[in-house]
């Protein structure tokens, strides 16, 4: 509303107008019910001077009334001016002094919050709810707050006029006007108020201005309001879902407030509210009912642009409310609440079980309703079914023939109203392991829409139950089974478990049932020991609470028949090593338990390796020419090659200090590559921890061997790391300097090759550690330009070597002489030549295989040869 002052301007301060229902309908009141409300007109407030000397609009363009929240008992209203103060927005709080209407209005107006900024528009929504404490505080919405909005839950001081805000939340988005809307009421029934919050502009995915709601609930344990849900609604672009919000009272009559959300810009801006359900958790996420513009009225536009207080308008027991369409034309509609009635269906038999096919047993069928202010009586049409429809039917309705019927039944109010239904077993029965199941369901009542006092179904009602009836065939004469069951209980692979190793050793148990005659109801046990939980997922028919895992067995099982259950089990605190056994029973309806152990072998399994290396193993020292620097980095390396994870390992890392008093290696630096390894400490010494006597021999043969414990005079130290994490195989590394100077000096001999060892050991188990083991590494100190002494090469190998090819050569000659190689004819050579060669070799002719004794031939006599050869003759 523009107020006009003194000298012709119009400001924005806004006006509200109030009055009471009764003095609306009330003949008697006067022409005009209505108060008007200014509480921003005062002209000295309109521009105020902030504390930087600069003038700023305070109530200029205050728009008080934009909100307003009427607050329990009627006895005071709130009223939201987010222009206030350059927009940062305040409150108004008006109360009448008058028992009767809104004649005597007083009002005050509170200063914005210290931490409001120009902008955030506090107050553009407001509300009320018992959040903390005995007293009602008060919610106001800032959509503009750094561009993602915020709510506020504050109290007022009506001396010093200030907010004191005592919680607040941002929104979740940028330009989702996160605080439009705000509504609060006990939706769960806690006696405690849970706060809702409208973002209009959210966008959800590709659809911008879809909206969003955010639900806060009170979080008893801390004492503050935390996010507890959300509704999305029909999350279309452009609905702005969450633009009108409101606590409008118990529409159902369940026992919890229900909440209505107005989406005014859905379907092309015709707009639709959506009515959620409270209950003992707090509020349904999905929604019971939409009421679309369309459905009411096709000029509806901006239907759920605001939405009212919760009221018994109609007089019918039940909460009405109305919500306004604000385009077009403009409407208010009220939306009255039907009765609602509570319908329970029940189906039962007295057969416990069925024994023989063909025969004929009954099922009771009871349904009642309640409610209020609905029908004494109703009619409804039910349908029955057998397993199902599954074909083929198992058993069939007596009245209809087949697997399915419909009745009729008339219901009273309050009253159970029961019928029985006759149903008949198939002569044959293909599928006798599995119960039969007979379902029934409510198909239709003789609700009507024009009918004020006919109830509507509530979403609680029970419209569907069954029965299931065990076929018990094939247990003889008696119809009592007296099932022989067996039971096999094995690891699936081994039967060993190392502690901490995460690792889940899996049981198989395995039920069979030996006998002819069918196992019913039957159950497997399984009791875990102390130290094990079951490790999940489990089988389908098991479950567990914490403590043993039941199972329950296919019913019927034939004879014959087994069935495998694989149950997994995890360590958990207070395991120890050992034998630990696990003890599995089954049993089944008319037979006893068959109980079975079996025993997991529980092992620690650490096995710690530990590497010891230096960057430079051996390090040049003298002039000249000039020597190579005299430090070095130590790297060592924690390992565990075992299954059991460590959660730390103590590592002792021994280094020779000083020598006849005189310090020659310096730690210079220290590093390591997990910040799970501790501050490492320096012990002065190295007692009890020196490296053992069967170390390994420096790599080169050195003059002096530097061994702590091994050389008089030499003092060590002892550096103690306590490494964690274990299995990220955790590198510590400390630099070493050398003084070669000293160390030469004290041992006498300036190019002495000089060899020093430094030891580590890494140990697990407290106190008396269980597992150990040690490592070292050589430095070698040489002079400059030293070179190991050339070796002399013994002759033994020259003279093997010429026995081994002699050896070769004679076993080549016999194989070839085997073969008859030296037998082979000459070219040109008659038998009797040969025979005669072979006369003279072994008479001892002095001729050889390769030599003729024979003169060659000469002129035609050769050339006649040569032909000979050629054309291939002998």
């Amino acid at each position: 509303m523009n107020q006009k002052y003194s000298f012709s301007d119009y400001f924005l301060n806004g006006a509200c107008y109030l009055t009471s229902i009764g003095d609306i309908t009330d003949s008697a009141a006067a022409t005009n019910p209505w108060s008007i409300v200014t509480p921003l007109v005062d002209s000295n407030r309109q521009v105020v001077e902030n504390d930087n000397g600069v003038n700023v609009f305070y109530y200029q363009l205050g728009q008080a009334g934009l909100s307003v929240h009427v607050a329990e008992g009627k006895e005071q209203v709130w009223l939201g001016a987010p222009g206030m103060q350059q927009w940062t927005g305040s409150v108004s709080r008006v109360w009448s002094t008058s028992s009767g209407p809104f004649t005597y209005m007083h009002s005050e107006t509170f200063k914005p919050a210290a931490k409001a900024e120009w902008g955030d528009y506090f107050g553009y929504s407001v509300g009320s709810g018992r959040f903390f404490g005995s007293e009602t505080q008060k919610v106001a919405g800032s959509p503009r707050h750094e561009l993602v909005g915020k709510v506020s839950v504050f109290t007022t001081d009506s001396v010093t006029f200030d907010i004191q805000v005592q919680w607040e939340a941002a929104g979740p988005q940028v330009g989702s006007y996160f605080g439009a809307a705000v509504a609060a009421g006990d939706v769960d029934g806690d006696g405690w108020s849970e706060l809702f919050v409208g973002a209009p502009l959210f966008t959800i995915g590709p659809a911008t201005e879809a909206g969003l709601v955010i639900i806060y609930s009170r979080n008893a344990s801390l004492g503050i309001l935390k996010k507890t849900g959300s509704l999305i609604g029909p999350g279309k672009a452009g609905a702005r879902f969450g633009s009108a919000l409101m606590v409008v009272g118990d529409l159902d009559r369940d026992g919890y407030q229900d909440v209505a959300v107005g989406a005014p810009y859905e379907a092309g801006g015709a707009g639709a509210v959506y009515i959620y359900r409270g209950y003992a958790g707090g509020l349904l996420t999905t929604y019971s009912q939409k009421v679309s513009a369309k459905d009411i009225d096709l000029n509806l536009r901006g239907f759920g642009i605001s939405i009212s207080r919760g009221a018994d308008v109609d007089r019918n027991g039940y909460a009405d409310f109305a919500a306004g369409a604000y385009e077009g034309d403009g409407a208010a509609v009220v939306l009255r609440t039907r009765p609602v009635m509570r319908l329970e269906l029940r189906v039962s038999s007295d057969s416990e079980i069925l024994t023989e096919p063909g025969i004929t047993f009954p099922v009771q069928i009871c349904i009642s309703y309640t409610g209020f202010n609905v029908l004494d009586e109703i009619h409804m049409t039910l349908e029955g079914l057998v397993d199902n429809g599954a074909a083929p039917p198992r058993a069939v309705f007596v009245d209809s023939g087949t697997p399915q019927a419909t009745f009729d039944a008339t219901v009273k109010k309050g009253r159970d109203n029961c019928q029985v239904s006759l149903i008949k077993l198939q002569d044959k029965i293909e599928n006798d392991a599995q119960s039969l199941e007979v379902f029934f369901t409510v198909k239709e009542t003789n609700e009507n829409a024009g009918c004020e006092t006919c109830g509507i179904i509530s979403p609680e009602s029970k419209l569907r139950s069954k029965v299931d009836v065990p076929l018990v065939l094939g247990c003889g004469a008696d119809a009592v089974c007296t099932p022989e069951l067996d039971l096999a209980v094995t690891w699936k692979g081994a039967s060993q478990l190392a502690l901490r190793s995460g690792a889940t050793p899996t049981l198989s148990v395995v039920v069979s049932v030996t006998g002819k005659e069918y196992s019913y109801v039957g159950i497997v046990l399984l009791v875990l020991p102390e130290g094990f939980t079951v490790h999940y997922p489990l089988p389908y028919s098991c479950s567990s609470t914490g403590g043993p895992v039941y199972c329950t067995l296919p019913s019927p099982m034939a004879g014959g028949e087994k069935t495998e259950l694989e149950i997994s089990v995890e360590e958990s605190e207070g395991l120890m090593e050992g034998e630990v056994p696990f003890r599995v029973s089954c049993s089944a309806r008319g037979t006893q338990d068959v109980e079975k152990q079996v025993t997991l072998s529980v092992i620690e399994d650490v096995e710690l390796a530990l590497s010891v290396y230096a960057s430079e193993d051996m390090i040049e020292y003298g002039q000249p020419p000039p020597a190579s620097p005299t430090a070095t980095m130590i790297t060592y390396q924690v390992i565990n090659r075992g299954e059991s994870s460590v959660n730390e390992v103590r590592l002792d890392m021994v280094m020779p200090m000083e020598y006849d008093g005189t310090p020659f290696v310096h730690i210079t630096q220290q590093e390591t590559s997990s910040k799970w390894t501790s501050q490492c400490d320096l012990e002065d010494s190295a007692a009890g921890h020196e490296p053992g006597s069967d170390i390994s021999d420096p790599p080169i043969a050195v003059t002096h061997r530097v061994v702590c414990g091994q050389l008089a005079g030499l003092a060590c130290k002892r550096v103690t790391c306590i490494v964690r994490e274990v299995h990220l195989d955790p590198i510590i590394t400390v630099e070493v300097a050398f003084n070669t100077t000293a160390l030469t000096e004290k041992l006498g001999a300036d190019d002495a090759t000089i060899a020093i060892y430094t030891s580590a050991a890494a140990s697990y188990g407290s106190p008396t550690p269980t597992v150990y083991t040690e490592s070292g590494e050589w430095v070698t100190l040489t002079p400059t330009g030293w070179r190991p002494p050339a070796k002399s090469t013994p002759a033994w190998p020259y003279v093997v070597a010429a026995l081994v090819g002699l050896l070769i050569l004679a076993a080549v000659v016999a194989v070839l002489f085997k073969f008859g190689f030296f037998k082979r004819k000459r070219p040109g050579q008659t038998p009797e030549d040969a025979a005669e060669d072979l006369e003279g070799q072994a008479e001892g002719d002095e001729a050889t295989p390769f030599q003729s004794t024979e003169p060659e031939p000469e002129g035609e006599a050769a050339r006649m040869t040569t032909a000979e050869v050629e054309a291939g003759g002998d």
